[in-house]
């Protein structure tokens, strides 16, 4: 027998809630100021899931409520996302922006730390003086 409408819909939203812990656990470490406007947004979806598991059967209103509802939850995971795009390309430019200001500071701090000819220099000044 196959399973009903609501069954299904159950599994995949379990599914689905399982999926975000586990991309919670990785924005944790990577994008820790997520969390508040995050939580906002899951708390609005789980909502409306609650809602729809509860509903069985919604009438044409109560339909055109729960899909302005998904239009704004959607609008609003659309820009959440987006502002952590550019939050972590940010965060990648100033590493790599950190990685070449050490790497300049290293080779300036290497310029100025002889005190004098390296013996390379004085051997190509003195075969170069031997060519006058």
């Amino acid at each position: 027998m196959p399973s009903s409408p609501i069954n299904s819909f159950s599994k995949h939203i379990d599914q689905v809630i399982a999926q975000r812990r586990h991309t919670e656990q990785i924005l944790e470490v990577s994008c820790p100021g997520h969390n508040t406007a995050e939580a906002s947004v899951s708390k609005a979806w789980k909502s409306l899931y609650g809602l729809l598991a509860e509903n069985a059967h919604p009438d044409i209103t109560e339909l055109n409520t729960l899909s302005a509802i998904i239009h704004k939850l959607t609008g609003a995971f659309t820009q959440l996302k987006a502002l952590e795009l550019k939050i972590r390309e940010a965060d990648l430019k100033q590493a790599e922006f950190d990685a070449r200001r050490q790497q300049l500071e290293a080779t300036i701090h290497d310029a100025t730390r002889t005190t004098g000819l390296t013996p390379e220099t004085i051997q190509e000044i003195e075969r170069r003086l031997k060519l006058l």
